[in-house]
């Protein structure tokens, strides 16, 4: 098992949501592109 040290939590993902299914709060919106950017770099880096 590997961790990816950040981390991003969502309270109240029910209301979280724009009808459109984006994150309402940008500021979630942003860490959660950060965490998901760290995924994508730790995944290419063990596919190399």
């Amino acid at each position: 098992m590997l961790v990816i040290p950040p981390q991003f939590a969502l309270g109240n993902a029910a209301q979280a949501f724009t009808a459109e299914g984006a994150l309402a709060d940008e500021k979630q919106a942003r860490a959660l592109h950060g965490v998901l950017a760290a995924l994508v770099k730790t995944a290419t880096a063990l596919s190399a």
